[in-house]
């Protein structure tokens, strides 16, 4: 049995897909980014609501760390 503190034993699996499969895999990652882009919209615009000035200090970071987080992911 492994410790926690054990780290896991890499897997790189590198798999030579057919060109169809590989097109297709891209297109599906490719609809993702309108969610993503979507939802960060949504999160960038609450900085510029009037009610994001009556927040207190904290929250106001708070919102400002989400944004940024989202933005490096």
């Amino acid at each position: 049995m492994r410790s926690m503190m054990e780290p896991l034993p890499a897997r790189v699996h590198q798999v030579e897909l057919p060109l169809a499969d590989a097109v297709m895999q891209s297109l599906e990652e490719a609809r993702m980014v309108p969610g993503t882009q979507a939802l960060f919209g949504f999160q960038f615009m609450a900085v510029f609501n009037q009610p994001f000035e009556s927040l207190t200090a904290k929250s106001r970071l708070f919102i400002m760390l989400l944004v940024a987080l989202r933005a490096c992911r």
